[in-house]
């Protein structure tokens, strides 16, 4: 699981979505949103997984895109969940797209490879 953060304004609609980068290292991958950068404890709001096809195509399922509002201003941790690598490989190398209002924003890596945060 990787956590990124973002900084939104209420109202803010972002659309998040992961795409898988290469067939080495191809998986199955989820992402969440949620309000605040501590997914554990905070609440989700929203989610997405198996939206449209991964350009390199895990052994089953598809990659994730959804698009939600933030109802308050201030951080909110995006949630990468590998669900499972093609042909046993630990590696997930992905593309996560952060678009607010219909502009590309960047997202920080505050996480990297954690064992909770994982969508509910």
């Amino acid at each position: 699981v990787d956590v990124w953060r973002i900084t939104l304004n209420e109202g803010d609609e972002v659309t998040v979505s992961v795409d898988t980068v290469a067939a080495a290292t191809t998986f199955d991958p989820a992402a969440g949103l949620y309000l605040g950068t501590d997914p554990d404890v905070d609440p989700l709001v929203g989610s997405g997984d198996d939206d449209f096809p991964c350009t390199f195509p895990p052994p089953e399922y598809s990659c994730p895109e959804f698009s939600a509002f933030a109802e308050l201003g201030g951080d909110y941790a995006v949630v990468v969940l590998q669900l499972g690598c093609a042909d046993g490989n630990e590696l997930a190398a992905y593309a996560l797209r952060v678009t607010v209002g219909g502009s590309s924003r960047s997202a920080t890596l505050i996480g990297d490879d954690v064992v909770s945060g994982a969508p509910n």
